[in-house]
């Protein structure tokens, strides 16, 4: 009977630690279940996290290059009012070189005026004094 009890005993025992075993391994089971769900999520979340990315760096770069259109567009205009504005110079300068030269010409022309001018002068006092002179001779007759 000892040795039967015994037997038993020692049945219980390897019985209970086959359980516990078995328990051990469901949780390790519960576990390794439990953490690939949680990778499953954190990959998910991880894919959602990219395409977030990749979608902002997307929206970045269309916004770069309306950025760049724009400034290219500010550029264009900027050169066009830089030409037109070295158009006008030119044109300024032209018409400033052609009035000195009309200016010029003028003076010329006026020194010109001038010596005839100082030339009749001199004929129509050259005259005056040919005229008192003639009447002086007639005005001592009278």
């Amino acid at each position: 009977i000892n040795a039967e009890y015994m037997g038993a005993k020692r049945s219980k025992e390897i019985i209970e630690k086959i359980l516990m075993v078995e328990n051990f391994c469901e949780d390790l089971r519960s576990k390794r279940k439990q953490k690939d769900e949680e990778n499953v999520k954190g990959g998910k979340q991880f894919e959602q996290d990219y395409k977030a990315l990749q979608e902002k760096l997307k929206q970045d770069i269309l916004d770069r290059e309306a950025k760049q259109m724009e400034a290219d567009q500010i550029e264009a205009k900027y050169n066009t009012l830089n030409k037109e504005r070295e158009d006008r110079k030119t044109s300024l300068l032209k018409q400033i070189e052609a009035a000195r030269v009309d200016r010029e010409n003028w003076l010329e022309k006026n020194k010109v005026y001038r010596m005839h001018a100082q030339t009749s002068q001199e004929q129509i006092s050259e005259l005056e004094l040919a005229l008192k002179e003639m009447a002086s001779p007639a005005a001592d007759l009278l």
